[in-house]
């Protein structure tokens, strides 16, 4: 065998020829450039061309998004209070924290997976939400930043909870009923400048002394709960602009709805101002009983009596819910979706084993 045989087989090679052509012309005269640039790559070498996820069509690109960002519940690290008094919680470990990292892409995906996230979770607002950005920063909600900034038991309340885009994208928010909704429970308790004030401590029996601490605490709380759902409205109706837009979703948790002593239910609270916007489902969960869902409609029923024509969302509601028709409640019942207790939810198609 001669030393030629033993020489590896030549490759056949793929050339590419790339001209450019370059003039440059002065005053006098008139110079062209000829530059030739030849690539030689051996046969069978794959050349990988860079994957370019923005010359998706944007039906894909919203896919890609979706599998991300979308994971049915999006939650705030409650803490134990409402993990055990709030139904809304039942299983939150069981739903997966969304994957966020796509917004810090580009300002074009940001701007498109941003809107997937905030109008496709349903976002279980924390207690005293309204004191956390962006509501607290917005200047919409007036009555939270009257007050103090005391939100210790909240779990990072110096975190964003969503960005400020959100008044104006997010569909579906679930939010909760109780002592801790509005100020600290302590703001309710019956005090000794309070009763001086009054003046019926020592005229009073010890029966009717319980009785008048419990009902002045109990109007100081209902007004609070009536501001902090009067703040929310105010954020996600982006400042009462039009035109309106109506929510996919909204929960209201009224498990923990009792009174500050906790001897009464407060299921006759003010849901009208979160009404106003519009929801074409909502839920009301740990409703106790059928009287307290006779309040509930007769709470929602009265606050729709006052509502003027023009903030009403849609031309085919506005004859059933202008400010001088009637109100039927079968029929409020059915546009807005109102469903208690429900069995099953929409957003447990989400749900993931957990160990």
């Amino acid at each position: 065998m001669d030393a030629i045989s033993l020489l590896p087989p030549a490759q056949t090679t793929n050339t590419t020829v790339v001209t450019t052509t370059k003039t440059t012309a002065t005053a006098t005269t008139t110079i062209t450039t000829v530059t030739t640039v030849t690539t030689t790559t051996p046969q069978g070498t794959t050349v990988f061309t860079p994957f370019r996820f923005l010359d998706l069509p944007v039906e894909l690109r919203i896919m890609v998004y979706e599998e991300l960002v979308v994971v049915g519940k999006v939650f705030y690290t409650p803490d134990d209070y409402a993990i055990e008094n709030e139904k809304r919680f039942k299983d939150w470990e069981s739903y997966r924290a969304p994957r966020l990292a796509i917004l810090r892409t580009c300002k074009q995906v940001h701007d498109e997976a941003e809107e997937v996230y905030l109008g496709k979770n349903l976002f279980v607002l924390p207690d005293q939400c309204t004191k956390r950005q962006p509501l607290a920063g917005s200047g919409l909600c007036s009555n939270a930043a009257k007050r103090g900034q005391n939100i210790s038991h909240v779990p990072f309340h110096d975190r964003w909870l969503f960005s400020a885009a959100a008044s104006r994208l997010v569909k579906n928010i679930s939010v909760a009923v109780s002592k801790r909704s509005g100020e600290s429970s302590c703001q309710y308790a019956y005090n000794h400048s309070l009763w001086k004030e009054d003046g019926k401590f020592d005229s009073l029996v010890s029966s009717a002394r319980l009785n008048w601490a419990h009902d002045c605490a109990t109007d100081n709380m209902a007004n609070d709960l009536d501001d902090y759902m009067d703040d929310l409205a105010k954020f996600f109706r982006n400042g009462e602009k039009l035109p309106l837009i109506r929510l996919n979703y909204l929960e209201f948790d009224v498990t923990n709805a009792y009174c500050p002593i906790g001897c009464c239910r407060m299921a006759w609270l003010s849901w009208g101002p979160l009404m106003k916007l519009w929801p074409e489902k909502t839920s009301f969960l740990g409703v106790s009983n059928t009287e307290e869902k006779v309040d509930i409609m007769d709470s929602v029923q009265d606050f729709f009596y006052d509502v003027p024509p023009q903030e009403v969302p849609e031309k085919k509601l506005r004859a059933k819910f202008g400010a001088d028709g009637e109100v039927d409640e079968e029929e409020m019942r059915r546009v807005l979706g109102v469903v208690f207790n429900p069995k099953k939810a929409y957003w447990e198609q989400w749900k993931v084993e957990t160990k």
